[in-house]
């Protein structure tokens, strides 16, 4: 249960920091764009393969599951 909350922890740092560049103004709307696609198909599977891999087997595949 501990890896899904770091999971989740750090994709809301990752927002939280893209939110404050880009309300400074630090990133363009290119930039902006390209970040949220390395993101959504770079980091979250990544992410998800990580805690996936550190997880027990019989937690993941379990009853509640289905």
């Amino acid at each position: 249960m501990q890896g899904v909350v770091e999971g989740f922890a750090t994709i809301g740092v990752v927002i939280g920091l893209g939110v404050l560049l880009a309300q400074l103004g630090v990133l363009d709307l290119a930039a902006q764009r390209m970040l949220s696609r390395l993101s959504f198909f770079v980091a979250s599977p990544a992410l998800m393969v990580t805690v996936l891999g550190r997880a027990d087997v019989a937690n993941v595949l379990s009853r509640s599951l289905v």
